[in-house]
């Protein structure tokens, strides 16, 4: 059973996580912010929460940092494996974010989320050909609009 104390910050997860999905980002972070407050040990809620508002709001530096918060309090969780990949690679810092997505994409082979996000690390950080190996087996099936243009792309380069 839940204490009263407990169902309060749920309620508050809840409210703050309704405000970050209608954009009304100060309440969100502050909602999150008292859940952590109140909760410092469930930390992979509030902070992968705090996350995505902080890069909806172009405060990567922020976001970065407690996504790695959050990817330490769980470490196979793949949703901040992959939002921690994206603010990485809306900086275009293939190097920082290929790690995170080839994790995502070793546990999920058939994710094409993540072999697409892997393969543009890979085809823009200065290995085409590996990107090719990933990008083909695709082109096989139904490929989708990106993964055809990752796959010219990766051709382009790879001469």
């Amino acid at each position: 059973m839940q204490s009263a104390a407990g169902t309060q910050t749920q309620q508050v997860f809840e409210h703050a996580s309704e405000a970050l999905q209608r954009g009304d980002y100060s309440a969100a972070e502050s909602g999150f912010r008292k859940v952590l407050q109140s909760e410092p040990g469930n930390l992979q809620r509030p902070l992968g929460n705090l996350g995505v508002l902080y890069s909806r709001t172009n405060r990567d530096a922020h976001a970065i940092d407690v996504y790695q918060q959050a990817l330490h309090a769980a470490p196979q969780d793949g949703g901040i494996l992959l939002n921690l990949g994206r603010v990485y690679l809306k900086q275009d810092d293939y190097a920082r974010a290929l790690p995170y997505f080839r994790r995502l994409h070793a546990r999920d082979p058939g994710n094409l989320q993540a072999t697409n996000r892997l393969a543009t690390c890979l085809v823009y950080g200065g290995q085409p050909a590996a990107a090719l190996h990933l990008l083909k087996p695709l082109a096989d099936k139904k490929p989708d609009p990106a993964t055809l243009y990752l796959l010219g792309v990766a051709y382009s380069r790879t001469g």
